[in-house]
């Protein structure tokens, strides 16, 4: 008897541990689940109170954390707020401005890109694992002709590589070509025609950082975390609309540059933005995104 007595009390003592241990998991879960719902509806106001679709010649503007900007399929548009793993076949254009969205797409399923919470921030970011992972863009989205223009992006990658973010244009003729892209020297560069703005040391593996990269017409410049980094003296661009891409630049090259990282916001204006303007802008992402700027 004394050893019966003995195991049931030990089982009870198993099955007290088991509950304890349930309820410990359940609250962790429960307390990642409330805090990631917290930094969405916080990073949600910061969108929605920024300045970004106030400021004039907003074009497109590519954000993660807005309700229904996502749709997943491949067959059809069936939109959803981020969901962890999920394949992306469309990224909603967030420019309340205007009428016309420059949404992008991707129909095909082995090229799709997906959703991932970024452990960092708490947030939904868009994963790209390299080929052949990309979107496609509207022609015309990404600045074009000897056109002035600001686009900011969020990104990060793996490694250090040659790796696209944005792009446009016929690579087959250099003087037609718009890329924006990391390079294998730790470079971040702007690659028009035959003008590379670059400049070496601009980012680092598994780190987020704020790109602002601007052409007046008469000279490029580059900003990483709100700080000036580099400009140079050029006119008279002449890259074309078509291959508008996301995750991709130099649209059939015989090595296309893929993005082995991901996304967190993409914002392009057609002009170039005023001091005070680029300034709200890397603001807002700053506190999104938990970046420190200067």
């Amino acid at each position: 008897m004394k050893n019966f007595h003995r195991k049931a009390f030990s089982l009870i003592e198993i099955s007290i541990v088991i509950l304890v241990v349930g309820i410990l998991i359940a609250g962790v879960s429960q307390g990642i689940d409330l805090y990631q719902d917290m930094r969405l509806a916080t990073a949600r106001s910061l969108t929605k109170n920024s300045r970004v679709n106030r400021i004039p010649g907003l074009v497109s503007w590519f954000e993660t954390t807005g309700e229904n900007i996502f749709s997943t399929g491949t067959t059809s548009f069936q939109y959803i707020s981020a969901q962890d793993g999920k394949k992306i076949n469309r990224w909603k254009d967030s420019n309340p401005n205007s009428v016309y969205k420059y949404d992008a797409t991707q129909t095909t399923d082995a090229n799709q890109p997906k959703i991932i919470f970024d452990k960092d921030s708490a947030l939904p970011i868009v994963r790209f694992d390299g080929s052949p992972r990309y979107l496609d863009l509207p022609d015309g989205t990404v600045p074009y002709g000897d056109s002035a223009y600001t686009v900011i992006f969020v990104s990060k990658v793996d490694d250090l590589g040659n790796f696209g973010v944005l792009g446009s244009g016929t690579y087959n003729d250099a003087n037609k070509a718009n890329a924006f892209r990391h390079q294998s020297s730790g470079r971040i560069a702007n690659y028009w025609g035959n003008d590379n703005l670059s400049i070496s040391n601009s980012y680092v593996k598994n780190k987020f950082r704020i790109f602002n990269i601007t052409y007046d017409k008469s000279k490029s410049l580059l900003y990483i975390d709100g700080t000036f980094k580099i400009g140079i003296a050029i006119g008279g661009r002449d890259s074309t609309t078509i291959n508008n891409t996301i995750g991709l630049t130099c649209v059939g090259c015989s090595v296309p540059e893929y993005l082995v990282g991901s996304i967190a916001e993409l914002i392009i204006y057609d002009r170039a933005l005023l001091a005070t303007e680029r300034k709200d802008v890397e603001n807002y992402l700053s506190k999104k995104w938990a970046i420190k700027i200067n």
